[in-house]
């Protein structure tokens, strides 16, 4: 794992109350910079791709104006993807390789953290499932299998509120109430 306190694009900050220091990103490339919700990693498994959440105002809330930033922990540079808008806490971070995923209406993509990395459509919910709705929200939070090879997907936008698609093939597999039953 990489250390942040030898990483120029990182600043300490030592509470003055418990002593513990943490180490915040200070370049920027966008005014609003947070991390990724707790239930979802950030980091690649190797330390070396730190995705954030980035945002220029007045977008920035669940629903609009934010996209994704990566730090590269290993050179020092920062970078912002515009065309990575997503909504809620949908992106996730695939560990191996360091690619992030994130949900827009009814679709999923997914991006590599170098800067000439292509953003891939990885599939979208048929339009016999959404009926040509607005897409508010396809998924909350994406997770993985774990044989890291279909990606779930839990939302409100489409009921069945549960699908999976499998990665390598791009199929959609839509949970049935007798699934879940």
């Amino acid at each position: 794992m990489i250390d942040p306190s030898d990483r120029p694009a990182f600043s300490p900050w030592t509470d003055p109350v418990t002593g513990v220091t943490s180490y915040h990103l200070s370049q920027r490339v966008a005014p609003l910079q947070q991390s990724f919700y707790f239930t979802n990693r950030s980091l690649s498994e190797d330390g070396r791709w730190l995705w954030f959440y980035a945002a220029h105002p007045p977008g920035g809330n669940a629903y609009e104006g934010r996209c994704l930033g990566v730090c590269d922990m290993v050179d020092g540079d920062v970078r912002w993807f515009p065309e990575t808008q997503f909504r809620d806490a949908s992106p996730m971070v695939a560990g191996d390789s360091g690619e992030v995923y994130w949900c827009w209406e009814y679709s999923v993509y997914r991006r590599g953290p170098a800067a000439d990395a292509e953003t891939i459509l990885v599939n979208s919910v048929p339009e016999d499932l959404h009926r040509g709705r607005a897409g508010e929200r396809l998924a909350t939070h994406l997770t993985r299998s774990a044989d890291g090879r279909n990606k779930g997907v839990s939302g409100s936008s489409v009921k069945p509120r549960i699908a999976t698609i499998d990665l390598e093939k791009g199929e959609v597999t839509v949970a049935t109430k007798a699934d879940l039953d």
